[in-house]
């Protein structure tokens, strides 16, 4: 069996990209949790308040992380 990358089926970046999208999806999942399980009581968090936005921020956090 042939190496796909090398086949030319996939791009040589196309690891580095899975892995953004692996770090990216773990951060937005940890964005939901946090906002689930510890999130904000009062609703005056800008951030936790909103599943949308702790989602979003925790995917970013991710995608930084991921550029580790």
């Amino acid at each position: 069996m042939t190496n796909p990358i090398r086949a030319g089926w996939l791009s040589p970046a196309m690891p580095a990209l899975l892995k953004l999208a692996a770090f990216a999806v773990a951060g937005a999942a940890a964005g939901y949790a946090f906002h689930r399980f510890v999130g904000c009581r009062t609703g005056s968090c800008a951030i936790w308040a909103s599943p949308v936005l702790s989602t979003g921020y925790g995917a970013l956090l991710g995608l930084l992380l991921g550029r580790v």
